[in-house]
């Protein structure tokens, strides 16, 4: 038999499945090109603000008052129902409640990082980032108004300034606006993926106002405190900030725990940035 007459039978070739090349860093460098756009994502959450206040007579006051009417309440109330020194307890529950607040505007905001920009991400090409950039530079503009308020109490309360405060501070300026920004990534994701996320994390912060130490003392809860609500990060993120700046002693334990998170926080919000980089546009 001749080689002419041989069919040659060979496998045909599998189908060719596209796919798009994607470095295992893109989420980084989509950080850095969004950081790099600051007049881009600062115009954005400036006109958020900007918009949300139009036609008020008033503007952005409405920020330092609905704040201070809602905290006058809360201490008209709960002052007398836990029976603890006024003073003491005014200056408590402004700081708490004004972390609370900034905590609370970052999880629910961060659900809505992109999906509140579906215009601009299937218009045009840009850094993922930018949105979540948008979404703290809003966040900590309002916190600037509202500490207002906190810091009017805290100087006529009697507070003393010790070099413990520093790690107050410490964490308010550099860690919770790393940590509003990692949870922005994560949330928005997630969000993107699955809307039902964004509900169940509207329904949990009603919960956990009063399973973080905003109202109550934790010296005052016993058991329960030691062997539950001590397990709560957000617990931790105020008592790290409030108690250096109120009682002038370090808390150590809340501070590693907010370190901790942070971390964690960045490796899964880079994560799921790298897993949803080139399908978020399509989920959205």
């Amino acid at each position: 038999m001749s080689d002419s007459t041989i069919t040659d039978i060979r496998p045909s070739p599998e189908p060719v499945i596209y796919q798009p090349k994607q470095s295992a860093i893109e989420a980084l460098k989509d950080v850095v090109r969004g950081a790099k756009r600051v007049n881009l994502w600062w115009a954005l959450a400036t006109e958020d603000l900007l918009q949300r206040y139009k036609r008020s007579a008033i503007g952005m006051l409405w920020i330092l008052l609905s704040f201070g009417l809602f905290l006058s309440v809360k201490f008209a109330i709960f002052s007398v129902i836990l029976d603890v020194d006024v003073v003491d307890y005014l200056k408590y529950l402004a700081t708490g409640y004004f972390i609370w607040i900034f905590i609370q505007r970052c999880l629910v905001d961060g659900c809505a990082t992109f999906i509140s920009s579906e215009g601009w991400i299937k218009g045009r090409k840009l850094p993922f980032s930018i949105f979540a950039f948008q979404m703290v530079t809003r966040n900590i503009l309002t916190a600037l108004i509202q500490v207002l308020v906190v810091a009017v109490i805290l100087v006529l309360g009697g507070t003393e300034w010790t070099p413990n405060a520093l790690i107050s501070l410490f964490i308010v300026v550099i860690l919770y606006p790393i940590n509003a920004f990692f949870i922005s990534i994560l949330f928005g994701v997630i969000t993107v993926r699955s809307r039902d996320f964004f509900y169940l994390v509207q329904s949990l912060n009603h919960i956990f106002l009063f399973l973080s130490p905003v109202l109550w003392q934790p010296e005052k809860m016993g058991a329960l405190w030691d062997n539950l609500l001590v397990y709560n990060p957000i617990a931790h993120f105020l008592i790290s900030v409030r108690t250096p700046l109120i009682y002038g002693t370090i808390p150590w334990t809340s501070v590693f725990v907010v370190l901790g998170v942070t971390a964690a926080l960045g490796i899964l919000s880079m994560a799921a940035l790298q897993f949803a980089y080139r399908r978020i546009v399509y989920w959205i």
